[in-house]
């Protein structure tokens, strides 16, 4: 879908755009029309901009609900949701685990800075904290978006190469994720806002939804709200990459 977005400021018309869509920015591609323009009494006119949106095919398409309809049924998920790899427990970080001087944690740090510089970035900040009982390295700046990518996809693979990397240490193994500008946040504000949605879907309509592919992270979210949403249920099926969640009612309808 595509539509037009009139604020003061640019930032301003993406977040309405956004705030539209139901989406995060960073999923919205922009074509910009006009931006406000500097005065004697500072800045006239308004940023104005063109905003284009495509919803997850199998989030829009009925058709889809309907190949997964009459498919062949599928057996029942594990407790767990997800394969044994993907749901395995990681043990947290021990209460005196000291990140600044971790061998592990300044070879992440050091080549994420590395990569950075390489692709031309300078005004940015590492910060490694310590987040749910694991290793974030948050980094912050401007002009990040190359970092993110189109749905995170640049920085979950560049969250595996920097965990290649510290993992040549001889350190105990401890889990590192990779944060930018609060991108994560949004995407499991987003996925969970997806979830509920399609869950409406399914208990109305009574019939299973397959979402698009998704990488174990993000569907471990959706199973993660799905869980508490009384009347669905979900599962994973396919391989890697394109292994996707199915959301589907606990008493499907027949009559429909």
């Amino acid at each position: 879908m595509k539509k037009e977005f009139t604020a003061k400021t640019l930032d301003e018309a993406k977040e309405s755009a956004a705030a539209e869509f139901g989406v995060s920015v960073d999923e919205i591609e922009f074509d910009i029309l006009e931006q406000p323009r500097k005065g004697l009494f500072g800045m006239k006119g308004n940023a104005k901009v063109i905003a284009s949106y495509e919803a997850p095919a199998a989030e829009k398409a009925p058709a889809t609900a309907q190949a997964e309809e009459s498919a062949p049924a599928e057996e029942p998920a594990p407790a767990s949701f997800e394969d044994e790899n993907e749901s395995a427990a990681v043990p947290e970080l021990p209460a005196d685990f000291d990140i600044e001087k971790s061998a592990k944690v300044q070879a992440a740090k050091k080549y994420l800075t590395d990569v950075l510089h390489a692709l031309g970035l300078e005004n940015f900040q590492i910060n490694a904290i310590r987040r749910d009982g694991n290793i974030v390295l948050d980094i912050t700046g401007d002009k990040l978006g190359v970092v993110i990518g189109r749905r995170g996809e640049t920085l979950d693979s560049l969250q595996y190469l920097t965990i290649l990397a510290s993992n040549r240490t001889e350190e105990s193994y401890c889990r590192i994720s990779i944060d930018c500008n609060g991108y994560r946040d949004k995407r499991r504000e987003t996925l969970e806002s997806l979830a509920k949605r399609t869950s409406a879907k399914v208990i109305k309509q009574g019939r299973k939804i397959a979402l698009e592919p998704m990488n174990p992270y993000e569907r471990r979210i959706i199973h993660s709200c799905v869980a508490e949403i009384e009347g669905v249920s979900s599962h994973s099926t396919g391989v890697e990459p394109y292994r996707k969640v199915v959301i589907y009612a606990d008493k499907p309808k027949f009559d429909n």
